[in-house]
C-alpha cells in the first residue's frame, strides 16, 4: 500500500488536500477495507467505466486525423497512401 497526497479543488480554488490509501493488490484493499467495501468500489467504477464509455461512442465526433490514422494501422495500402500525402504536404 502506498499513500499518495492530492489536492481537492472546488470552483477552481484549492481546498486542501488529502491523503488516500492506493493498494497494490486485492488482497491487501480487502484487508484494509474489507471485502464487502472492496466490491462496492468495483462495482462503482465499473458502472462508471462503462457508462462514460457508452456516453463518449454515443456523443464524440472523430477528428479527420483519428479517422486516416485508424485506416491507416488497418491497411498497410492505407499507410503507405497516408505516407505518401505527409511526404508530399509537409506533414
Amino acid at each position: 500500500m502506498e499513500k499518495k497526497t492530492y489536492p481537492v479543488n472546488s470552483k477552481g480554488e484549492k481546498l486542501g488536500e488529502v491523503v488516500v490509501n492506493v493498494y497494490a493488490t486485492i488482497p491487501e484493499a480487502e484487508k484494509d477495507l474489507g471485502p464487502e467495501k472492496c466490491v462496492e468500489l468495483i462495482n462503482r467504477q465499473h458502472k462508471a467505466d462503462v457508462t462514460n464509455e457508452f456516453r463518449a461512442n454515443k456523443t464524440r465526433t472523430t477528428s479527420p486525423a483519428t479517422q486516416l490514422n485508424r485506416i491507416a494501422k488497418a491497411s498497410p495500402e492505407a499507410q503507405a497512401a497516408v505516407e505518401a500525402l505527409l511526404k508530399k504536404f509537409g506533414g
